[in-house]
């Protein structure tokens, strides 16, 4: 065990371990940074013989979606905070690396573990009614959280001026599908129908214990807007994370707050938070880097892009054709190299869970480019097919093609959107087709259409 702040062997965050120590007058016995994309780690510290749990949450660094910064979050957390909303207790701000230091909350947090339904609908009502006590919040306590005063005017388009301002900052080539959505959100966009309130943002995450809601935390992403987005997000987190049928806690809610959801109203929410993901990745998704865990970006991607199409197909009533299966491979030297390379990846027993996450990570890519170099090729020739129908036109690459149907996106001329949307699906599927060995959680699942 480690006698301080400086003994965990890692440069860049030994200041934030002495800031600790300074701040809470004890010393850190542990530090273990959490397995996963973003720097965040778990802190123990004694202070006059009793161990402190507590989590050290930094910034997304080059995966950062540009639309707040941490700072918002940490002051959220201390408005929620004061607000008596289930949130880990926060300790205070670190400048040095940029953090924000709380406790650590007992629980897990997917539903899919629960010991059973009832235990499952339990947490779920209780994460509802303290989504309500959120949205009660007094707004004129919040007018020092950019942009809180700003965003009430926005009305159901929310903060998607923030996620188009970071996308276009950094788009890194042509985006059919996003330049799409963006026109076809900003058309369809409802009136509220209710006062705006701050929300979660990115809702539906929260910790269990002992049968029971335990905490609410990740406000990254709060902002004050329409209360039925935080609903509209539930159906998304439950792509990763099953929570079972949401409608009875959709209905629940609105008892709560003193009327009925409006469902085509949260549907229309479902498409325009869900295309904030592939804007927020795209930059990302061009150039793959292995510190970014690539391939939960391209599915997350792929699954949000698909999710963004479906529920504005609802909306407007358009039917979606089912993919073309994919046509049967013959195995070649090639391809069971392929095999070699996913087999030798599989995490295995006894792995510490830094080198596990490492291998599963490999592995995923090595999935990808499996099934890739095996159907690539087919998947290419059905895209120039749907692009030459869309626009009856034939490009010579599949680049010149993108940058035309990119243009055409973000001109004035009309579109026939329900081709669009048509295509779309069927180019998104495609994609998905691809990655489909290799999308982890969000493998088979499908968005609740709430029907």
């Amino acid at each position: 065990m480690g006698s301080g702040a400086d003994d965990w062997g890692d440069d860049e965050w030994a200041p934030a371990f002495r800031w600790i120590e300074r701040e809470l007058g004890g010393r850190v016995v542990r530090a273990e940074r959490q397995p996963r994309w973003r720097p965040a780690w778990f802190v123990d510290v004694e202070r006059n013989g009793v161990i402190e749990a507590l989590y050290l949450r930094g910034e997304r660094g080059g995966a950062d979606h540009g639309v707040y910064p941490l700072r918002h979050e940490y002051q959220v957390l201390c408005e929620l905070q004061a607000n008596g909303v289930m949130v880990p207790r926060v300790y205070g701000w670190c400048d040095e690396p940029p953090s924000i230091l709380m406790s650590r909350a007992p629980g897990r947090f997917s539903l899919s573990t629960t010991a059973d339904d009832d235990e499952r609908c339990t947490v779920l009502l209780e994460y509802i009614a303290e989504l309500t006590k959120i949205h009660a919040i007094d707004l004129h306590s919040l007018l020092s959280l950019d942009p809180a005063s700003r965003l009430a005017a926005n009305g159901a388009l929310a903060d998607l001026d923030r996620w188009e301002a970071a996308y276009r900052s950094r788009k890194p080539g042509p985006e059919p599908l996003i330049e799409f959505g963006l026109r076809w959100v900003k058309a369809h966009a409802p009136a509220l129908d209710a006062p705006p309130a701050l929300i979660h943002g990115d809702s539906g995450q929260f910790l269990f214990d002992g049968g029971h809601l335990s905490a609410v935390y990740d406000f990254e992403l709060a902002y004050v807007g329409d209360p039925v987005a935080d609903l509209a997000c539930l159906v998304l987190r439950d792509i990763s994370e099953p929570m079972g049928e949401l409608l009875p806690a959709i209905e629940h809610y609105g008892a709560l707050v003193g009327h009925p959801v409006d469902l085509d109203h949260l549907r229309f929410h479902v498409a325009r938070f869900a295309l904030c993901t592939p804007m927020s990745v795209a930059h990302v998704v061009a150039d793959p880097r292995a510190q970014f865990n690539p391939l939960q970006y391209l599915t997350w991607s792929v699954s949000f892009g698909r999710i963004t199409i479906e529920f504005m197909a609802k909306l407007s009533g358009v039917a979606l054709d089912p993919p073309e299966p994919l046509p049967e491979f013959d195995a070649t030297a090639e391809t069971k190299m392929h095999d070699a390379l996913v087999e030798l990846l599989s995490p295995a027993d006894g792995r510490d869970d830094a080198t596990a996450y490492q291998f599963e990570t490999s592995q995923r890519i090595a999935l990808y480019l499996q099934r890739l170099h095996r159907h690539g090729a087919v998947q290419a020739e059905r895209e120039r097919r749907d692009v030459a129908a869309l626009t009856g036109r034939t490009f010579s690459t599949a680049a010149e093609a993108d940058e035309h149907l990119d243009a055409m996106a973000m001109s004035d001329e009309a579109l026939d959107e329900k081709a669009w949307l048509r295509y779309l699906y069927r180019r998104t599927m495609r994609r998905q087709q691809l990655i489909e060995p290799a999308m982890a959680r969000h493998r088979n699942r499908h968005a609740q259409l709430l029907d």
